[in-house]
């Protein structure tokens, strides 16, 4: 009997793999097994082999990601409730991502070191979403005038720091109150206002 083979399906099985198995760890005698073929049945549809299914797979997730963040941010008119809503919606994207794969942390630690060591879209695109709500939030006085560019390159460097404990040790309502405490922090600071000594 002769499988239906396609480029989706393929994509289906390699994601999977790869968020069992670890990007690195993955071949392409893995991704070929449950499919029923042989490896030569994937060079048909991706000749790039493991390399080409890789880059695939992580363009679609920023993909998915970045929609998911636009439509967060869309839902709020407040950049403050903006923000909050687009680092949740990316959080909960990777709790989601985590608990149907069954994904290790270790295997979330190479991902997001690969993510971290190359220049991506996604970077660029997120930044350029956290700067957007900054330059908002200047324009309407709630966030204070600096260089939006500047506060959105710290925003994503402070988050990128604790993504992999927020998605991997935390559960869902625990994480949430973490990027709340994170959050009140960011807008209001460590020191006591006075009316509150």
């Amino acid at each position: 009997m002769a499988i239906n083979l396609d480029r989706q399906k393929i994509y289906d099985a390699a994601r999977e793999q790869f968020a069992r198995l670890g990007l690195r760890k993955t071949s392409l005698t893995d991704i070929a097994g449950p499919l029923g073929v042989g490896k030569t049945a994937i060079y048909h549809h991706f000749p790039g082999g493991k390399r080409e299914l890789m880059e695939e797979v992580m363009r679609r997730e920023e993909e998915t990601l970045l929609d998911c963040m636009r439509a967060a941010i869309r839902k709020k008119n407040d950049p403050r409730e903006q923000l909050r809503a687009m680092i949740t919606s990316k959080l909960d994207h990777g709790q989601r991502l985590r608990e149907f794969f069954h994904v290790p942390r270790d295997v979330g630690e190479e991902i997001a070191t690969i993510y971290a060591d190359r220049e991506l879209s996604f970077n660029r695109e997120e930044l350029a979403m956290i700067s957007a709500i900054m330059e908002r939030g200047m324009t309407d006085g709630i966030i204070r005038r600096d260089n939006p560019l500047r506060l959105a390159s710290v925003i994503q460097m402070i988050t990128r720091r604790i993504e992999m404990t927020l998605v991997f040790e935390m559960s869902p309502k625990v994480m949430k109150q973490s990027i709340e405490d994170l959050l009140d922090v960011l807008f209001y600071g460590l020191v006591a206002r006075s009316e509150e000594k």
